[in-house]
């Protein structure tokens, strides 16, 4: 410890003052705030006769880990030589993570000769060096850490109720969307924003990459996310700051255009490590339709699909536009993208699609699954015409039926309902004429009182019945048949002559050529089309 510097004089300490309190702690009130900290240790340090060299302030900052800007900066003093005494108000303001706070403690400070103060706990590294050696500061240290776990917990749980209620919990606030003022936890559109968001997704579905979109966004002047946000807070922007392709991707990326609130797509490892890691979208928070949308379902869905078949539709050479089969192309046999080559002949440009693979590391690896882009598009084309004007056919046949079943079911209920009327007339009947049986002494007054409650209770569950009936002949009625989602989908392409990369987005999800060329179509909404389709086999 410091016994070797015990005869420095008082003045010859020259202090430094730290003083933190965490984000959560000035939003909830806790703890004192850094004025009254401020105070309580200048008053401390003037008692004492200790020199205050600077005061070091970690504000919003928590205390699960050192990495603070204002602590970093106060051991880089320490390291050259300014400062000698570390003065805090209690050693939860220290930190609270035991492992590194011991180590300052009991290893760093006393090496370069700093003597620590605390004053609620009123320890003194050079008045009670036996007491900064004992066991009572790590167990403090590590109750401390503790409480921090605690309270970490205790928020986790508050966020995952708030989460599964469809409220926005996160800090930031995504592109493209601003905080309610009536309600915090409500998300509403930001109608600068919006129009940008959609013209990102508009660019990626029209060929453009995502580091085209990034630079045309700069070219434009449009401050991106965190300098549009610096802005409206009235902060100074940095003019080196511009879009990158990881901004724009995240926010290709993020479902909450489409309207849903989707939270927790990543968690923490724990409350001393900030780096969190993806879960699986089983796990993910999803609300429906807690905010306006500004990106259609369709649309987003569509541009996933792009993304993850990595299609980069971008210009190469021959001033050509990408092709739009771009990212949809798959080899079946080793399961990467196929690749558009261009070979142009007496000045006619011959579109083919090949593996990838083979292209890179040759013929051992895989075969070249050659294939005209004409043929695949003529194919698809056909295909889908095909499948459209099946589902047409098919769609009117099932109506056909059910409006044969539902005349059928009509005259079905509407006979029950009679006879159920029938019975209520007689049982009314009945009724009314168990008075007169009882004057003429034909039923006891007990029979007659029995019956007449049997017989009302009949004709009022007969009434019920009633009502159920007319309810069913109704909503009977009322159908209007199908509402099937792949087919309104595919039902709005009926008739087209040419494709085009909107139409392939819409209802393809991927297309699969072996290597003798045949191709394999995975549509959209595989499942229902089959099921659907299924009705003409019946």
């Amino acid at each position: 410890m410091l016994h070797n510097n015990l005869a420095i004089k008082a003045m010859d300490w020259n202090t430094a003052i730290y003083v933190r309190i965490s984000e959560e702690e000035r939003v909830k009130s806790l703890g004192d705030s850094i004025t009254n900290q401020k105070q309580i240790l200048k008053i401390h340090a003037e008692k004492n006769d200790l020199n205050i060299i600077k005061v070091f302030t970690d504000e919003g900052q928590k205390g699960g880990n050192f990495n603070r800007p204002a602590f970093k900066e106060m051991i880089k003093a320490i390291e050259n030589g300014t400062v000698n005494c570390v003065l805090v108000k209690d050693l939860s303001r220290f930190g609270r993570e035991h492992i590194e706070g011991d180590y300052y403690l009991e290893k760093m400070f006393p090496s370069k000769g700093v003597r620590f103060i605390s004053v609620l706990e009123r320890i003194d590294s050079v008045e009670d060096p036996e007491r900064m050696n004992s066991i009572e500061i790590p167990i403090i240290n590590l109750f401390n850490e503790q409480y921090l776990r605690q309270v970490s917990n205790s928020t986790k749980a508050s966020l995952m109720i708030k989460r599964k209620e469809g409220k926005y919990v996160t800090p930031i606030v995504p592109y493209g969307y601003q905080r309610s003022p009536e309600d915090k936890y409500k998300l509403i559109v930001d109608e600068y924003a919006k129009p940008i968001v959609k013209d990102i997704f508009r660019h990626y579905l029209n060929y453009m990459s995502i580091r085209e979109i990034a630079k045309l966004l700069d070219n434009k002047g449009i401050l991106n996310p965190v300098s549009y946000r610096r802005e409206l807070k009235g902060k100074p922007i940095n003019p080196d700051s511009h879009w990158s392709n990881t901004t724009v991707r995240s926010i290709l990326n993020n479902p909450i255009y489409t309207g849903d609130m989707v939270q927790g797509r990543t968690k923490s490892y724990s409350h001393k490590v900030n780096k969190r890691v993806p879960l699986p979208k089983d796990q993910w928070n999803i609300v429906p339709d807690t905010h306006e949308a500004i990106i259609d379902k369709d649309n987003f869905e569509m541009v996933q699909s792009l993304i993850k078949y990595q299609a980069r539709p971008v210009k190469r050479k021959h001033n050509t536009k990408p092709s739009i089969l771009a990212g949809f192309l798959i080899c079946a046999d080793c399961g990467k993208k196929m690749q558009r080559r261009i070979t142009t002949i007496e000045g006619k440009n011959y579109y083919n699609y090949s593996c990838s693979t083979y292209k890179k590391l040759g013929k051992n690896t895989c075969s070249s699954h050659l294939i005209r882009e004409d043929v695949i598009l003529d194919i698809l084309l056909i295909t889908i015409n095909t499948i459209i004007q099946s589902m047409v056919d098919i769609e009117q046949a099932i109506i056909n039926k059910q409006k044969n079943d539902i005349s059928k079911m009509i005259i079905k209920l509407n006979h029950e309902l009679y006879t159920t009327n029938v019975k209520i007339e007689k049982a009314d009947k009945i009724k009314a004429g168990l008075y007169s049986d009882y004057k003429l002494n034909i039923i006891s007054l007990d029979d007659y009182k029995g019956m007449k409650k049997r017989f009302g209770d009949k004709v009022i569950l007969l009434n019920i019945k009633t009502r159920e009936l007319e309810d069913q002949v109704k909503a009977v009625s009322c159908d209007t048949g199908l509402n099937s989602k792949a087919v309104n989908i595919f039902k709005q392409y009926k008739g087209i002559e040419k494709l085009d990369r909107e139409t392939i987005g819409a209802l393809v999800n991927r297309i699969v050529v072996d290597h003798e060329r045949n191709i394999t179509i995975n549509f959209k909404f595989h499942d229902e089309i089959k099921e659907y389709c299924s009705f003409s086999d019946k």
